[in-house]
């Protein structure tokens, strides 16, 4: 093992087969590996070792392209042996193969080669490979069944069910199923979360066939049947021989069950960039690390996560360049190149990774348990988003201008172009395209036409993202109030001199031009008022992009005579307002609300009996005090 500088010299190996790094000589038969199942993977592990007195490393090495350690010919070098209470417990396997230390590969290389690198280090930063077995392999397939006219405990289709909906026992001739099968689902019926009671109701109602869908676990051919924890889950199980023993251990004389006390462990070196709890911490334990290099083609890896909980590395290609700098399963990136991951969606961060030409800097930290959460928790991207256009396609989430998607998913299938998305309205699961795809298939320039803007340009361009990110809050303002339909004239001009504490209208530039500064907008809103606002629809869309958030009302009348008898009534200035065909009026309305209903607030309808114009500004009240979809801070 490598000890102390005392035995740096003391004896190089003598003998083919023999392993005896500084000091401690071992019995170095070839290794033989066991016969592996048909589905071996590899772990990959960046472990960091600190020198101490008396015991170095804590770790003994064979192997080499010039004396390899396995018996098939694996020029690998190989941990040969792991000294109890030393720095390496807990860290590091036998028969773990070292791929490369502080950067500098030992892959292929003859055995004096790798001592050396190690030997020349105070401190060593290991990047290994350990074999594990994959986990049972599962196979599910149906069964169908015919009633037996069985009696008892046993229902008629010969099937006794036990706790936790698997087959206990069965009393019918048939070649598939076996004890121990885990039905899926009844009838096609899922099982998720049914009880046995319920499980046994649904068979017992079933009339003549029974239809299942059962699971089976293929057990492994050795192992001893016990289950392997899948390969990223950091499994820490030794799946190798052991090394031959050292020879004072096989002069020991045998004490049954007595086991020898281990030697006490040394003091900690006095190394202050060495943590307290260097013995052996988890590495999830460790502090963030930094890992840079020059790109060379693809990275290997694989994301999990996203921006409610953060970007996890869950898979890395063996050989690639992120093994071989210490990346593994389990890692979070807090950054790359010094951009912040914190906010970061998991499509975002495969795009900011797939945009790096060169140099690579990444901020991780190992967070085993976190990962784990997110991973059997299924947690990930989570965020609101409102459209901006309309979507019609089989097979795709359908909606309107205006609909609201809560985004769980930015990397459907790991892949880029679609995003897994729950309807806010009605809980319905599905796919809508991606914001890339999203931009290519929308036509998101809207013409904004007429002399009632309040932009001094006849016609102007509006350019508007196809899906805007947003949250439900109060806005935390006075709202700008536009009111529409066949007596929306008269309940601008009613409002404002009714209630002039509330309500304001902007002062215009030009009686001709009816141009409306943004600026006066804000100084009314600045004022706590409702800046009351005659413009067209289009000019809605403009002041929502701008986060103004008008509240919209469309006044409807019920009948043409209430609708003459509200248009006959005189101001206090005594002026009658408006001549036009009552027809005419109505039929604005009508097509209002067919056109623009995404952008319209409360739709109320009046008569001339009622209180109109009080109702009106009730609607007001009430919208002004709800929370509404604004758009996420920073990413309008």
């Amino acid at each position: 093992m490598i000890m102390g500088d005392e035995a740096l010299h003391q004896r190089e190996p003598s003998r083919e087969g023999a392993s005896s790094i500084l000091g401690l000589t071992m019995l170095q038969e070839p290794v033989v590996e066991e016969k592996a199942p048909d589905r071996v993977a590899w772990e990959y592990h960046s472990v960091s070792l600190s020198r101490v007195p008396g015991y170095g490393f804590g770790i003994a090495v064979s192997g080499g392209r010039d004396n390899p350690h396995f018996a098939n010919g694996d020029p690998a070098i190989a941990i040969s042996d792991v000294l109890k209470a030393g720095p390496a417990e807990g860290k590091l396997l036998v028969n773990d193969r070292i791929l490369s230390a502080n950067g500098v590969s030992l892959e292929n290389v003859d055995y004096a080669t790798a001592v050396q690198v190690l030997r020349d280090n105070s401190t060593v930063q290991l990047v290994v490979k350990r074999r594990v077995l994959l986990q049972p392999e599962v196979q599910s397939f149906r069964v169908s069944l015919s009633r037996t006219g069985g009696t008892g405990r046993k229902n008629d289709f010969g099937l006794n069910l036990s706790s936790k909906l698997y087959i206990k026992d069965f009393h019918i001739k048939t070649s598939n199923l076996q004890e121990g099968d885990v039905i899926v689902r009844i009838n096609n019926t899922a099982c998720d979360g049914m009880s046995l009671k319920e499980a046994r109701k649904l068979i017992e109602n079933t009339k003549d066939k029974l239809q299942l869908v059962v699971k089976r676990e293929q057990q492994q051919a050795s192992g001893g049947g016990e289950r392997q924890q899948h390969p990223l889950l950091y499994s820490s199980q030794n799946l190798y021989v052991q090394p031959p023993r050292r020879a004072s251990e096989l002069l020991l004389p045998q004490r049954g069950d007595l086991q020898p006390l281990p030697p006490p462990r040394p003091p900690p070196p006095a190394d202050e960039s060495v943590p307290s709890d260097y013995y052996s911490p988890p590495k999830s334990q460790l502090g963030p690390r930094v890992i840079s290099f020059v790109k060379q083609g693809p990275l290997g890896i694989r994301l999990a996560g996203g921006n409610a909980v953060g970007i996890f590395v869950t898979a890395v290609q063996p050989g690639s360049q992120a093994i071989v700098h210490g990346l593994s399963p389990g890692d979070k990136i807090l950054q790359v190149n010094n951009r912040d991951l914190g906010n970061f969606t998991r499509e975002e961060a495969v795009n900011l990774l797939m945009s790096l030409n060169d140099e690579v800097k990444l901020l991780v930290h190992n967070s085993v348990v976190e990962y784990e959460n997110v991973i059997s928790k299924s947690l990930g991207d989570f965020f609101y988003i409102k459209t901006h256009f309309s979507y019609t396609k089989k097979g795709e989430l359908c909606f309107k201008n205006g609909d609201i998607f809560q985004v769980i998913d930015t990397l459907v299938n790991g892949s880029l172009g679609y995003w897994g998305v729950i309807r806010y309205t009605n809980a319905e699961k599905g796919i809508i395209p991606n914001l890339v795809k999203a931009t290519e298939i929308s036509s998101c320039t809207k013409p904004v036409e007429g002399t009632k803007s309040f932009f001094k340009k006849k016609k102007e361009i509006v350019k508007v993202d196809p899906y805007e990110r947003v949250v439900l809050k109060h806005p935390g303002f006075m709202r700008p109030v536009v009111i529409l339909g066949s007596i929306g004239d008269i309940a601008r001009e009613r409002l404002t001199l009714e209630h002039p504490d509330v309500f304001s209208g902007p002062a215009q530039e030009s009686h001709s031009c009816k141009t409306i500064k943004m600026s006066v907008i804000r100084e009314i809103i600045c004022r706590g008022q409702h800046v009351i606002l005659d413009v067209n629809p289009c000019v809605v869309e403009k002041l929502n992009y701008s986060q103004l958030y008008p509240i919209v009302v469309l006044v409807k009348v019920d009948a043409k005579k209430s609708l003459k008898e509200i248009r006959g009534l005189k101001t206090g200035h005594g002026t009658l307002l408006g001549r036009k065909s009552p027809r005419k009026l109505l039929s604005i309305s009508s097509k209002l609300e067919s056109a623009w209903i995404h952008i319209i607030t409360n739709i109320l309808t009046v008569s001339s009996e009622d209180n109109w114009l009080r109702r009106v500004k009730d609607v007001i009240d009430k919208e002004q005090g709800r929370s509404i979809w604004v758009a996420e801070e920073g990413k309008v």
